[in-house]
């Protein structure tokens, strides 16, 4: 069955920076002249409408969202900067806009936005919305799903809300609160969610097991590193004209074939990709010219894991706490302390010399030589160059890679706590005659304590309620129990 993304960096391939994606020229920007017999200005991908409606800022960068390498061009504190750019021969340099595209995207996207994974498994929806983009096979892919999973996201939601069914994401549990049927229709138009789903139907679900980035637990980063474990990995089937052609071809332009199918994968799979297209491939060899290791998909070792659970610690001690998501992903725009400037606390764990992940893409052909950064003009931040240049292949294991996997169970807060109590019974002397000790486990819920003044899914700032101001949501306790001496 096919499964919708469920984290931020299942993004990371998209293009949003750079380069335009669209087929129209606005006006005049970087690098672009007027015809001189029409008096338009010429087609270039500096002048073309990108999808916001604006032109594309440099510059070009893969895989943005979900990684947070910095770039050589900006200094340590800055986000975007101003870059001196020759276009022509004949023309002066221009000073254009350089903007970090991961920082910012991450800042704009990992704390406003997540994905439900409530989608339309409709085909006659899904031919309706690709008769928009012009997609020839729309509905292919649910050819294979049985009749009654063939439902609307409206039906879907309804379904996990009041019939007990699970979404995709299956850590997602439903918190009803004020939730009936009919204010869940007004979040869907004609089966598909409308803006006031969007932005609602976040404080009616609950994450079963999130995780706090903030932890300096290395058991439980590895516990988080590790729950891919064992799982099966779609395998792509590679048609006979590709498998014989000599050039590469990216995996995601494939077809899943009937020769493809799932493999399991014997450790912690982690890949760039959601579709595999060869054999799992386990450490980072020197050589760059060995196929499988750009063919296939990661495999990491309990050792591998346990390495890296130690450097994350590490980066959390030294960068935390964090109090977002996007700072937890983001690099730190520092100009004192250069080496948190550079990336993000997961890829710097990625990259400590003690983590044998990347290992065998830091040393030999694959590092810029000293006369190679030497070479290059320009630069502002040195620190950045530093490193393999295989940061973005398939085989190296970078941030968005892992959180991939992970990203929707992560938060920078925790919701549940566990508060544990004593006390002692005294006779008249001040003696102790009994002692008693007891736990509780108490969760904030979204619902603000005065409901009927401020629906949950309400900013601070356009609180009515000045109860809700003043004290927020409220704890609830959701377990007790006395316990016994020998656990304390």
């Amino acid at each position: 069955m096919p499964t919708p993304p469920q984290s931020i960096a299942a993004l990371s391939h998209a293009t949003l920076s750079g380069y335009s994606l669209a087929d129209r020229i606005l006006g005049k920007s970087a690098g672009a002249r007027k015809s001189s017999d029409a008096g338009t200005y010429t087609d270039n991908p500096f002048a073309n409408a990108t999808a916001t409606g604006g032109n594309g800022l440099f510059p070009r960068t893969s895989q943005a969202i979900g990684n947070s390498y910095a770039h050589p061009y900006l200094l340590p504190r800055e986000a975007h900067g101003r870059w001196s750019r020759h276009f022509n021969a004949t023309d002066g340099p221009r000073q254009v806009t350089l903007a970090d595209h991961s920082y910012l995207a991450n800042k704009a996207l990992w704390d406003e936005y997540f994905f439900s994974s409530i989608i339309s498994r409709d085909p006659r929806q899904l031919q309706r919305l690709a008769a928009k983009r012009r997609d020839r096979e729309p509905t292919k892919i649910w050819d294979d799903l049985p009749n009654e999973d063939k439902v609307t996201a409206g039906e879907l939601a309804r379904q996990f809300f009041f019939e007990g069914k699970t979404l995709p994401n299956p850590r997602f549990k439903p918190h009803l609160g004020s939730l009936d049927e009919d204010k869940l229709d007004r979040f869907f138009d004609r089966g598909m969610t409308n803006l006031d789903g969007a932005e609602e139907l976040a404080s009616h679900l609950l994450v079963d097991g999130p995780f706090n980035v903030n932890s300096t637990s290395v058991a439980a980063w590895k516990a988080l590193f590790a729950s891919a474990r064992n799982n099966d990995v779609p395998v792509i089937g590679i048609p006979a004209r590709v498998a014989n052609a000599r050039l590469t071809t990216w995996p995601r332009s494939f077809t899943v074939e009937e020769s493809g199918g799932s493999a399991r994968s014997g450790a912690t799979p982690v890949s760039g990709f959601g579709i595999m297209n060869g054999e799992p491939w386990e450490g980072g060899t020197s050589e760059p010219s060995d196929p499988d290791q750009w063919n296939g998909w990661r495999n990491l070792t309990d050792d591998e894991i346990d390495e890296l659970a130690v450097a994350m610690v590490e980066q959390v001690k030294r960068r935390g706490p964090f109090l977002s998501l996007s700072e937890f992903i983001n690099r730190r725009l520092d100009r004192r302390d250069r080496e948190l400037s550079v990336k993000g606390a997961l890829q710097a764990a990625l990259d400590d010399d003690d983590v044998s992940i990347n290992e065998g893409f830091r040393s030999g052909p694959r590092s810029f030589s000293a006369d190679e950064v030497r070479s290059m003009r320009g630069v502002r931040f040195r620190e950045a160059l530093a490193g393999p240049v295989a940061y973005g292949s398939a085989a190296y294991v970078d941030q968005a890679d892992i959180l991939r996997n992970l990203g929707a169970q992560l938060t920078p807060r925790g919701d549940c706590f566990v508060v544990r109590a004593y006390g002692d019974s005294l006779d008249g002397n001040g003696n102790v005659r009994a002692r008693a000790w007891c736990e509780a486990v108490v969760q904030r819920f979204p619902d603000y304590l005065d409901s009927d003044e401020d629906p949950p899914h309400t900013k601070f700032d356009d609180l009515e309620s000045e109860t809700n101001r003043r004290f927020g949501r409220p704890l609830r306790v959701v377990s007790f129990r006395w316990l016994d001496r020998d656990e304390i």
